[in-house]
C-alpha cells in the first residue's frame, strides 16, 4: 500500500501553502505530512527528521492532539524497519504526553498502540497511513479536513 503518488498528492500541497502563507503551524504541518513521502521511498531517515520536526513545532504549542498524533505516527515509522529502541523512546514521549495532559484517552491509545506496534511481525517497508491512502476518509495526513 505504499503509494508515492499519494504521499506526493499530499506533501507538495502542504509545502505549498506553507510557503505562501508561512506560520508554525502550517510549517509543522506540512513536516508531517513531508513524513510519509520518504517512509515510500525507503528513505526512514529523512522521514523521522521530518517527524522530529513536526514534533518540534507543535511541543510549544496548543495542538496537543496533533503532537501525540506525530509522536504515534513515528513509533509506526520507526516499528516498520525494526528501530526498537526508537519505537521505545517515541513510545514512552507519547505515554508522558498522555500523562502531562492527564488524558485517559490517549494513554490508552498509547498502549493500545505500543501493543500493535511491538506484537505485529512487519515488513522492512512500513505502510503509509491508509487514511492517506483512502479518498474517502475526509482526513489528509496534514489532520486538515478535506473539501
Amino acid at each position: 500500500m505504499s503509494d508515492p503518488a499519494a504521499t506526493a498528492h499530499w506533501a507538495e500541497p502542504a509545502d505549498s501553502c506553507a510557503g505562501q502563507l508561512p506560520s508554525p503551524g502550517r510549517l509543522v504541518f506540512a513536516h508531517r505530512a513531508r513524513m510519509w513521502d520518504p517512509v515510500v521511498r525507503g528513505d526512514i531517515d529523512s522521514a523521522l527528521h521530518s517527524a522530529r520536526q513536526a514534533v518540534e513545532g507543535f511541543a510549544p504549542g496548543e495542538e496537543r492532539v496533533e503532537l501525540c498524533r506525530t509522536v504515534l505516527d513515528a513509533a509506526e515509522v520507526a516499528v516498520g524497519v525494526r528501530r526498537t529502541q526508537e519505537v521505545v523512546d517515541w513510545l514512552d514521549r507519547a505515554e508522558a504526553l498522555a500523562g502531562q495532559y492527564g488524558s485517559a484517552q490517549l494513554a490508552d491509545t498509547v498502549t493500545r498502540r505500543r501493543h500493535e506496534l511491538t506484537d505485529q511481525p512487519r515488513s522492512l517497508a512500513p505502510e503509509v497511513p491508509r487514511a492517506l491512502l483512502s479518498a474517502g476518509s475526509g482526513r489528509s495526513p496534514t489532520g486538515s479536513a478535506r473539501a
